[in-house]
């Protein structure tokens, strides 16, 4: 079983994200640089890299969960819907990469209890931040 912690940090002009992997008691970070500027979009990109990198790992067939402190992302998958604008092509993406999971649950939790992919994606921002100022 994998625990997958995903988070987006977003400024006026750049996102990051990052991505906490907790499987057999050891954990992998990482972050990243994402292209959305909007932090719901940037939330669900992060869940497309969750996917992504799941895939090129080969862990297609592990029991997954996947928790976002996103409601808006994780309301779009409950309902397969969304109004806005900025999910609509995350939420296609996600339709498409789903079935190639034997078993993924999206599951919402409290900002409070998503600390570790939190600080991953603020210190991808501070960092991202800093090379602008160079």
């Amino acid at each position: 079983m994998l625990k997958i912690y995903i988070d987006a940090a977003t400024d006026t002009i750049q996102s990051a994200g990052g991505l906490l992997i907790v499987e057999n008691g050891l954990q992998i970070q990482k972050q990243y640089q994402l292209i959305a500027t909007e932090n719901h979009a940037a939330e669900f990109e992060m869940l497309i890299v969750a996917m992504d990198w799941l895939l090129q790992q080969q862990k297609q067939n592990e029991m997954i969960f996947i928790y976002t402190d996103s409601k808006a992302v994780n309301l779009a998958i409950e309902k397969n819907y969304t109004k806005n604008k900025n999910l609509e092509n995350s939420l296609i993406k996600f339709n498409q990469l789903a079935p190639s999971f034997k078993l993924l649950m999206i599951q919402w939790l409290p900002e409070a209890k998503n600390k570790g992919a939190d600080t991953l994606a603020k210190k991808k921002l501070a960092q991202l931040k800093q090379q602008n100022k160079k």
